[in-house]
């Protein structure tokens, strides 16, 4: 992991499901602006039938701009 692009915001309901964030993860979201108690990087979200649902938000200081 080199960065921390692809922060997101979990809604609670779904955050608990997620396995624990691994320790480089978690120095990651160090990085992140906007973190939250529900953050975690999207590329270590692995998808499965079982996250069918998963809701996610991506913080405004993650968008990129037009500028």
């Amino acid at each position: 992991m080199a960065c921390a692009t692809c922060h997101v915001w979990v809604e609670e309901e779904w955050f608990a499901r997620l396995p624990a964030a691994s320790p480089e993860e978690e120095d990651m979201l160090d990085l992140a602006c906007d973190w939250a108690p529900t953050s975690r990087l999207g590329c270590q979200i692995r998808l499965d039938p079982t996250l069918d649902g998963l809701i996610v938000r991506v913080p405004r200081s993650s968008l990129l701009s037009d500028a």
